[in-house]
């Protein structure tokens, strides 16, 4: 955001969903100011960009008062927004063949140092598929590999408790403005991801609504900001497949988790692999492909061994206040290295 408040300019064109991002870049090129813009009629639009503007989707005063509805939310400093092309933008995600010409943020955007790791399924998953997803984001940054999932119920969830019980960056991105965390049965970790120094984005305007059909469009943003995506578990019809397809069109590394795959409740992962998506058993297997901490310890579940039972409750809980142990449902995770 400017040091001179909110752009005007960039949230209407953002409010003017019937055109592209590259369209949008045009207009904000050969016009000076939001009133010229305005001032066009959908003749005008139509031939400057070399297509039909309906005219009953140009509604120049109503898409300017959402626009300063929208500068007036930002002008409160508890949110931001980045465009696309200027220096803060996501550069992975700019990379992308519709990526969102702006994006609202809480929080703070990923430094791109790393690659990201998508980690996503189902929001109906299995007890074992739960225990991996966090596993799995547990090590991604306790590694130093940012998280980014979708907030959603389920694998998202326990993505990012991972994450963030790894003491790692993770960022969700939603299908609603990011002014509210949906699902509310969520928003607890939500508001863990932003207190961790995490982020929470969305290239809805603030008070948008989680409609169905936004979810969909979500999700090539999480691949977009991803270098890989991991599809925990996933039955045929999973709105994680739309995340797939994304990662695939975007040419991101995709891959399913092995030992999850033989289950009934995970058709989609399996018709992933047997199209070539590589099957993982932990995140060493990723760390190698992508060249790594290759000579770095996988983080595994720790079981400490004594016949004294009370010394050994005692140690535990000793460990679990130092931050080196980690409990989720029920079982110990180990902190085997840390980033930093």
């Amino acid at each position: 955001m400017s040091i001179m408040g909110p752009d005007v300019t960039a949230l209407t064109l953002h409010r003017m969903g019937f055109l592209s991002s590259e369209e949008k870049i045009l207009l904000k090129e050969l016009f000076s100011s939001v009133s010229d813009i305005l001032a066009l009629s959908s003749r005008d639009l139509s031939e400057i960009l070399g297509r039909r503007v309906p005219v009953k989707s140009w509604k120049p005063r109503e898409i300017l008062g959402k626009a300063e509805g929208d500068a007036e939310v930002l002008s409160k400093g508890e949110m931001d927004y980045v465009v696309l092309g200027e220096k803060d933008y996501p550069p992975q995600l700019a990379e992308i063949y519709d990526p969102p010409y702006l994006l609202f943020y809480r929080g703070k955007l990923p430094e791109n140092e790393r690659p990201s790791l998508a980690v996503v399924g189902t929001r109906y998953p299995t007890s074992a598929a739960l225990d991996t997803a966090f596993d799995l984001s547990f090590q991604a940054a306790d590694a130093g590999v940012p998280v980014i999932s979708g907030l959603a119920l389920g694998v998202d969830t326990a993505a990012h408790q991972g994450a963030l019980h790894g003491r790692g960056y993770t960022l969700a991105v939603l299908g609603c403005g990011c002014d509210r965390l949906y699902p509310r049965s969520s928003a607890g970790v939500g508001y863990g991801i932003l207190s961790s120094g995490g982020c929470i984005a969305s290239e809805y305007p603030p008070g948008t609504e989680p409609l169905p059909y936004h979810f969909p469009q979500r999700n090539r943003i999480l691949s977009g900001l991803s270098r890989g995506v991991v599809v925990v578990q996933a039955p045929e019809r999973s709105g994680a497949l739309i995340t797939a397809d994304f990662a695939l069109e975007q040419g991101r590394d995709l891959f399913v988790v092995s030992p999850l795959l033989q289950g009934p409740h995970n058709q989609g992962c399996r018709n992933l692999s047997e199209s070539g998506a590589p099957a993982i058993d932990a995140l060493e297997d990723i760390l190698q492909e992508w060249e790594m901490h290759r000579d770095l310890p996988l983080k595994r579940r720790f079981e400490e061994a004594g016949t004294d039972t009370g010394r050994m409750l005692a140690l535990l809980l000793k460990k679990e206040i130092e931050g080196t142990l980690v409990r989720y449902r029920g079982k110990t995770y180990r902190r085997m290295y840390q980033h930093g």
